[in-house]
């Protein structure tokens, strides 16, 4: 990282610390309070508002700490550093949004998940169940009907035709479940965890700038009223689900935030044995736009990771490891379990654990444990005696290696 930037990540950590002087937490939630924050590149770690464990790091004033950076350090969420949870975010997000306030409001959102974890809420969802999300014409339909009407509920004035939109959801919600259960239950469980962070963030943002949250909240709204270019990234869209959940509860549950957590419930669960509905008539018709929609993404899908295995440049094939984690915000996937990374992933091989930094590609044969991967480099590997030098993941310790053309087969 440059000195220039270095500088700006603590300018902003002291302007974080001073915002956070006057925004009330624990009137947006009960109990909620601020966690250290950290921005990082894959060189450094700049630690604000930290008062754990200083093991590894140097002090820089003002409550500011610097460190090397560490495979941990990946994606923006919530992480257990030093027996402290901290919110992350990289440095190329806090460049891209380009609005203090903005920033300010996503890293409270990460924050939030760092104080799930302390309340010790279970109902995260399983991201390996993405892997069984059915992309059907009828799955998408139905969810962006059922969708628009808890919008609705929460944007109509009147409780009798607010109320009548809930019916309606929970008929489409209810009757989609039956039909798909693996695909509502991924939803829920990212509505319930991300769901409730994206209410906080919206909060938060409208707090901290002269926007109001019905504003902020209908320019979200635009993101699930409509089919998206990329159904694929359904994860996206059940931040905003989420919120919306979140704020008709608040409408119609007052009090809900005191036990949620709690609740080894989803939200919708939650949501469900506290509120008095009722099914109403399903009748649809499917959208013809909605299979259509379904037929491009699953070509579209396919088609980026062939091309990224018939890629030029060298391959580096590994057998036989097992995963650690990755970035479900940024993947790609197909019916044969096969899974493009378009940020990181991690794996471990032979008990040594490795960092996979941009594109690359492995297949599951079962939940946790990798059958291969595929790591695509323009820079040639360097075979040595027990290892290979991999630009962009390290040495790989390597029991025998296989070449050929440009292919290297790791066992």
């Amino acid at each position: 990282m440059f000195k220039h930037e270095k500088q700006e990540i603590t300018d902003y950590l002291k302007k974080f610390r001073q915002t956070s002087k006057w925004i009330d937490l624990e009137s947006l939630w009960p109990g909620f309070k601020f966690f250290p924050v950290a921005i990082y590149d894959n060189e450094d770690v700049f630690i604000g508002n930290y008062k754990g464990n200083m093991q590894g790091l140097d002090s820089l004033g003002d409550d500011i700490y610097h460190k090397k950076w560490e495979p941990v350090f990946s994606g923006c969420t919530s992480i257990k550093f030093n027996d402290s949870f901290l919110a992350i975010c990289d440095y190329k997000s806090f460049k891209e949004t380009n609005d203090n306030e903005r920033f300010f409001s996503l890293m409270i959102h990460e924050m939030f998940h760092a104080f799930q974890i302390s309340e010790e809420y279970k109902m995260w969802a399983n991201e390996f169940d993405i892997l069984k999300y059915r992309f059907t014409g009828e799955n998408i339909y139905l969810r962006k009907e059922e969708t628009k009407y808890l919008v609705n509920a929460y944007f109509e004035k009147s409780e009798q035709m607010s109320r009548e939109y809930l019916n309606q959801f929970f008929t489409f919600r209810e009757r989609r479940y039956e039909i798909y259960p693996e695909s509502v239950i991924y939803e829920m469980g990212n509505e319930s965890i991300e769901g409730t962070a994206t209410y906080i963030e919206n909060k938060t943002y409208s707090a901290v700038s002269a926007y109001p949250e019905m504003f902020l909240s209908g320019v979200r709204s635009r993101q699930i009223l409509s089919y998206p270019d990329y159904i694929s990234k359904i994860r996206y869209g059940t931040y905003y689900s989420g919120m919306f959940l979140a704020y008709v509860m608040d409408r119609y549950i007052p009090g809900w935030k005191d036990d949620f957590l709690n609740e080894d419930m989803y939200l919708y669960e939650y949501f469900k044995s506290r509120y008095k509905f009722e099914i109403k008539n399903f009748n649809y018709n499917i959208d013809e736009k909605a299979e259509e929609i379904s037929r491009e993404d699953i070509t579209y899908r396919n088609g980026l990771i062939e091309r990224y295995k018939n890629s030029e440049g060298y391959n580096v094939i590994i057998k036989n490891a097992f995963l650690r984690g990755f970035d479900p915000m940024n993947i790609i996937f197909n019916e044969k379990q096969e899974i493009l990374n378009l940020n990181f992933f991690y794996f471990e091989k032979d008990g040594i654990n490795y960092y996979a930094y941009g594109n690359s590609l492995f297949k599951l044969r079962e939940e946790g444990k990798i059958e291969y991967i595929i790591y695509s480099t323009d820079t040639e590997p360097v075979i040595n005696d027990n290892y290979v030098e991999v630009n962009g993941i390290g040495n790989i310790k390597a029991n025998s290696v296989k070449t050929e053309n440009k292919n290297f087969y790791i066992e």
